[in-house]
């Protein structure tokens, strides 16, 4: 469950595509143009008002997306989407009894894997979604100062809440069941992961992977982050990649996984323990890790 690799999506935050999305936005009075509240729906129509669920004006979040201006919102009405949404400029995706499904979707880059919300930009809220089906991750955060809430995420390859290169981010009142790779993921692949705050959700039978993950892969670190109040229930059940409730490990020399606060949580029915340290390669930094009332 720490073999993830997440190289092809983080190609696209040094230029391509994420700076075509922001060429949509160059010019005051293009900015000016670009609506502050977009709807979406499958029974869009281009040519409807666009105030409303009833008068969406959109089908695809995408569109929608590229659509609104920079800190508005993209509310995702009620129906199912078929497409790996990537927020690339700040802004607010809400979902009003949305569900995104990934299956068969390629991502950000061809054969990077489909993530069912890709958030790249800083200052993302991503609230009150259904994602699903992803050959990757539910949500993938690498944008700074992300708000991830009350979302569902469900039967996706990989896990459902992934935090990975991001700071002063929060996933709170999320669900994730039945992903294969775990239910949340707090890691340093994309860079370092830190200063992050996941809070009142709930990992249930997530049968591949371990319910909470704070994992080193390079030396780039995951610190400062806290875990608290969480549930994790009946995950890493399958005996070919059993895993526990809450595991803070590295693979890799030096990787670094400290300074994190795992507070408050419940685990039952997990694989392997509750809560897991696991370290046993040359320089790796575990230090100052509070593992309390649980």
């Amino acid at each position: 469950s720490m073999g993830k690799t997440i190289k092809g999506t983080l190609a696209l935050s040094t230029g391509g595509t994420l700076l075509a999305f922001g060429a949509l936005g160059t010019g005051a009075a293009q900015a000016a143009a670009m609506p502050a509240t977009v709807y979406v729906s499958p029974a869009g129509s281009a040519h409807a008002a666009g105030t409303s669920c009833a008068t969406a004006s959109f089908t695809s979040i995408n569109a929608a997306i590229a659509a609104v201006t920079p800190g508005g919102t993209v509310v995702a009405c009620r129906g199912t989407y078929r497409e790996d949404a990537d927020a690339s400029k700040p802004l607010t995706l809400r979902g009003e009894n949305a569900v995104i499904n990934a299956a068969g979707q390629p991502g950000v880059v061809p054969g990077a894997g489909g993530n069912a919300v890709t958030v790249l930009a800083p200052q993302v809220t991503v609230e009150g979604l259904k994602v699903e089906n992803g050959s990757g991750d539910g949500i993938l955060v690498v944008g700074d100062h992300a708000r991830v809430t009350g979302n569902t995420a469900v039967h996706n390859g990989s896990t459902g809440i992934d935090l990975n290169g991001t700071q002063g981010s929060v996933a709170a009142g999320n669900t994730a069941d039945y992903n294969q790779g775990g239910g949340f993921y707090i890691a340093d692949d994309a860079g370092p992961t830190a200063h992050n705050t996941v809070t009142g959700n709930v990992a249930y039978d997530n049968p591949g992977g371990c319910g909470f993950i704070l994992a080193s892969h390079s030396a780039a670190g995951v610190y400062d982050n806290t875990v608290s109040d969480n549930h994790a229930i009946d995950n890493g059940t399958d005996p070919q990649s059993p895993g526990s409730g809450i595991i803070l490990a590295s693979d890799v020399a030096n990787g670094a996984v400290y300074d994190n606060t795992v507070e408050g949580n419940v685990t039952s029915g997990n694989g392997l323990s509750g809560i897991t340290l696991h370290a046993h390669l040359p320089g790796q930094h575990m230090n100052g890790n509070v593992i309390t009332g649980n």
